[in-house]
């Protein structure tokens, strides 16, 4: 082939000759040299304007070039393509996702197995704001709050929800593509639900959202938990409750800060914090013995006790007895009450003139009684702890504990009406009318008379019922 010679380096009006080698590199046969020289090719990157969905691009006319194409990615894996003409120097990209970084090039072929790329140019979508007086029309990212386990969220906004700091709930943008509606609820009778004796180190919390499927991406949940309980072997862990198989399922990849653990799912339902052995990630169950004492067969009470025990409410002694017809103290009764509430944290610290009374066993279950506002003490300042309660001493108790609305002018119906103490009238009156605490004959308060161990826990599994309603 002959032709002449260019006007410039590696330019030529008829070619002698093109070869190409290995590494793509084009060279043109020199017509006055007659040796191989390298031709320089580049492909220069576009420019980049962008809004919130749109991009406009922008370059210089490619001279020799066929299939042109403008290439973009968010990842720099999957591509998507636009043809371009030979003489087109600009374009417009839409719809891009908002405040999101893309990669920008331009592609061509410039001869038999030539095809080049120019070099990456990255662009960020814009941001817009959400306006005040609008809020529902875009995703923001400011997340929504509610502190009261409640919370409904425009499709693709971000929120967070909690309930009484033991629980909240991390929503990411774009979780949802419709409106979405959380509530967070406390189960009221956790026993109900842990059939196999599991150690709950939280309380069970159950979350309902306003549509059946699943989220598009994961939810952050997170779970305070009683770390004074665990033992050096143990750990915890959040299981959630399968309801057509009845049993708990652990949720893998929990992240422990402090006494906070943390966990990420795209469903809901019930969650709660276990205790686990720290080799096998598996729940500690306690062993409850199930074998009825030879004191409490035939009593009046041995179901309710048998309950009890499994519940955790209460404990038998360690010569294998019950004893339900002791007498319970003020403290016995005060540990009893925080097992059926199961309260979390360690209280607060007690200030009685007799604190030195106060057993080691109780101590924790008083302070929680304290903080509670259940436990007061006497006008001396003393709660004599070793003293056995009396009838009116324990409705005062669960009066409080319940958080039931005492009228100052009560009036019982007691046939003894006249023996119930001032203090204590209002509270019999309610724990009377709500079913849990009754008369023991000839309509007789009796509200002087020491509770038993049986009528105790007789008594605790009614706040248990009315709790779970």
């Amino acid at each position: 082939m002959w032709g002449r010679e260019g006007s410039g380096s590696g330019e030529f009006e008829v070619t002698f000759g093109v070869a190409t080698d290995n590494f793509g590199n084009i060279f043109v046969d020199d017509s006055m040299l007659r040796r191989v020289q390298k031709f320089s090719l580049t492909l220069a990157s576009p420019q980049i304007v962008t809004t919130s969905n749109q991009a406009t691009v922008t370059w210089t006319e490619v001279e020799g070039a066929t299939d042109l194409e403008l290439e973009w990615s968010i990842d720099g894996k999957s591509w998507s393509k636009k043809p371009l003409t030979a003489n087109e120097t600009h374009t417009t990209i839409y719809p891009l996702i908002e405040s999101t970084t893309y990669q920008f090039r331009l592609s061509g072929n410039f001869g038999p197995g030539q095809r080049m790329a120019s070099d990456l140019v990255e662009a960020k979508t814009a941001n817009i704001p959400l306006p005040s007086y609008y809020p529902d029309t875009v995703a923001s990212s400011e997340p929504l709050k509610s502190t009261n386990g409640l919370i409904t969220l425009p499709a693709g906004k971000t929120g967070e929800v909690s309930l009484e700091d033991k629980i909240g709930i991390s929503i990411p943008a774009h979780a949802s593509d419709k409106e979405l509606k959380l509530t967070i609820e406390k189960v009221l009778n956790p026993q109900k639900f842990v059939n196999n004796h599991e150690v709950l180190s939280s309380s069970i919390f159950e979350i309902v959202k306003s549509f059946p499927e699943n989220l598009s991406k994961p939810v952050k949940i997170t779970l305070l938990f009683d770390s004074t309980i665990l033992k050096n072997d143990q750990s915890v862990g959040v299981f959630y409750y399968d309801d057509e198989k009845k049993e708990w399922i652990g949720v893998s990849e929990g992240k422990i800060n402090g006494n906070h653990i943390s966990v990420e799912v795209n469903h809901f339902g019930k969650f709660s914090v276990f205790v686990v052995d720290q080799a096998t990630g598996k729940p500690i169950t306690n062993n409850v013995t199930e074998t009825i004492s030879s004191d409490t067969a035939g009593h009046w009470a041995e179901a309710s006790i048998k309950q009890a025990i499994s519940s955790g409410i209460v404990k038998g002694y360690p010569d294998g007895t019950f004893k339900p017809n002791h007498t319970v103290t003020r403290a016995e009764f005060a540990e009893m009450l925080m097992n059926t509430l199961k309260p979390q944290g360690e209280g607060v610290t007690p200030t009685f003139t007799d604190t030195a009374e106060i057993g080691a066993w109780a101590n924790k279950a008083i302070a929680q009684a304290v903080q509670a506002g259940i436990i007061k003490g006497n006008p001396n300042g003393a709660f004599r702890p070793n003293v056995e309660i009396t009838r009116a001493e324990m409705a005062e108790m669960i009066a409080r504990a319940m958080s039931l609305s005492i009228d100052a002018n009560a009036i019982t119906d007691f046939a003894d009406d006249k023996d119930i103490p001032t203090w204590a009238k209002a509270s019999v009156a309610k724990v009377k009318s709500a079913g849990i605490l009754q008369g023991r004959g000839s309509n007789k308060f009796a509200a002087q008379d020491h509770a038993t161990r049986a009528e105790a826990i007789t008594v605790l599994l009614k706040i248990l019922v009315q709790e779970s309603k």
